[in-house]
């Protein structure tokens, strides 16, 4: 009887040491997932579009919309509409009239060298379509002030080039490229 009782304890602890360690996985995945959401949200991440990656631009920014995931990545299309909207508008086009050039192969500066629009002025008309998205987006609840603002100082700090690339892929274009700073869309 001694030896059945030896046998059994060997068993107990190997069954002991097994469940022992499928909880310690079981901590280990938790912490893995876990512990990054913790702390999104008590980075005061309570929008899902914030935390990450300029969503069209692909540039790391404060507090910035989600990563890229194509045309538009994590911006609505509310969102998405709005700049489109307001580019084509500075433009003297259509968004159709805009999108059909840039499906055809044009880039954004194509379409507004042809427009007799400068390279400063298509800047300046991307930046205010990117400006009168978000500002819809903060009245909407979708964003708070300060979230707008932190985006938009990143978008103006942000080299031309990239956002005419960015630009040229949001009306259906070839995705943007990566630039060295400086070196717009060379």
């Amino acid at each position: 009887m001694a030896k059945k009782t030896g046998q059994s304890q060997r068993g107990l602890t190997l069954s002991s040491l097994l469940l022992a360690l499928l909880g310690l996985a079981v901590v280990v995945v938790i912490i893995a997932f876990g512990l990054p959401l913790l702390l999104q949200n008590a980075n005061g991440a309570n929008n899902p579009n914030t935390g990450g990656t300029d969503p069209i631009g692909g540039q790391s920014t404060p507090a910035a919309p989600p990563a890229n995931k194509g045309s538009g990545g994590g911006y609505s299309d509310a969102f998405l509409t709005t700049v489109k909207e307001h580019i084509a508008q500075g433009l003297h086009l259509t968004v159709d009239q805009v999108t059909a050039q840039v499906s055809g192969g044009k880039q954004s500066t194509d379409v507004a060298t042809a427009q007799g629009i400068s390279a400063n002025q298509l800047h300046t008309i991307e930046l205010n379509a990117y400006q009168a998205a978000f500002d819809q987006a903060v009245q909407q609840g979708v964003y708070t002030q300060s979230q707008a603002v932190s985006y938009m100082d990143s978008y103006r700090q942000r080299d031309p080039g990239r956002h005419n690339d960015n630009v040229t892929f949001l009306f259906g274009g070839a995705p943007p490229l990566e630039h060295p700073p400086g070196q717009g869309n060379k």
